[in-house]
């Protein structure tokens, strides 16, 4: 979870917090061992009762080479009172994250990511 990073603003948030369209950035490391670094870009949208889209651009680079490719991906989201959140997406993997500012941005977390090889994936959204 996203320690000292506070609730939002009312504390009694619910899955009807999260809800809109999303613009989000987030940045990926694997093991240092590949140098390979990704960063994302795009859009995550939020029904307010659970289900969440999401669709953007990944590129990569292993220091030799980039990659470019399109992502996407869909799921359900659980919102804690205290403004937490976890995503889960098609295949498992876990998001962790927190609503600030009264729903208008989001910080995201994935240290505990399923993928082999990954360190962490962090990321900010704001409400379009």
């Amino acid at each position: 979870m996203l320690a000292g990073c506070g609730g939002s603003d009312s504390a009694t948030d619910t899955n009807a917090s999260l809800n809109g369209d999303y613009q989000f950035i987030a940045a990926e490391v694997y093991d240092p061992g590949t140098d390979t670094f990704c960063d994302q870009g795009g859009t995550i949208s939020f029904n307010g009762s659970g289900a969440f889209t999401m669709s953007g651009t990944k590129r990569c680079s292993d220091s030799t080479t980039v990659e470019i490719s399109s992502i996407s991906d869909a799921g359900g989201y659980t919102v804690n009172p205290d403004g937490s959140f976890n995503v889960t997406g098609q295949d498992g993997e876990v998001f962790h994250g927190q609503i600030l500012l009264d729903g208008n941005s989001l910080l995201l977390d994935s240290t505990g990511r399923l993928s082999a090889g990954t360190l962490l994936n962090h990321g900010v959204a704001m409400k379009r």
